[in-house]
């Protein structure tokens, strides 16, 4: 077996094409707000465009994290120098990770957009250990504090 093909059988394959849902149902059910399928569980994170929650499909319970978007803002929102708005680069961005097969990458299960709704939702894989920029910070900590404490033994 040569080395290309030991990586292709590396490579997680996606069960299933990405979901694309246009109809939004928002309720709440014993005191948990729920979209289509999915029940919130709680708040991940937030950040200056959209907010990530966990959610668990009702009928399987797998758990998923769901980024949620507002059209209006997205709109609203033009890129230093740029022509397209926010919402133009998400709907780009969209059709890549749609096709997009790899380890390192979280799934884009499922995109929910409402043309009635201001919302667009994106279920993806859930990953319980944080997100990226965590991560990175956490590490620069530690990479600063090795850089202080290398500096302070090479002073004369």
């Amino acid at each position: 077996m040569n080395l290309s093909t030991n990586r292709k059988q590396k490579i997680k394959r996606r069960e299933t094409s990405v979901l694309s849902t246009t109809i939004l149902k928002s309720s709440k059910e014993h005191g948990l707000k729920k979209v289509n399928q999915y029940k919130i569980l709680s708040t991940l994170g937030k950040g200056g465009y959209a907010t990530v929650k966990l959610c668990a499909h009702i009928r399987t319970d797998d758990q998923y994290a769901m980024k949620s978007m507002s059209k209006k803002f997205l709109k609203s929102k033009f890129p230093a120098g740029k022509t397209q708005s926010a919402y133009d680069f998400v709907k780009d961005e969209l059709k890549v990770l749609q096709r997009l097969e790899h380890p390192n990458i979280i799934y884009l299960h499922e995109i929910i957009d409402d043309p009635n709704r201001d919302h667009i939702y994106l279920i993806t894989e859930y990953h319980s250990r944080g997100s990226l920029a965590d991560r990175l910070e956490e590490k620069n900590k530690i990479f600063i504090r090795h850089n202080q404490l290398c500096i302070r033994e090479n002073r004369p």
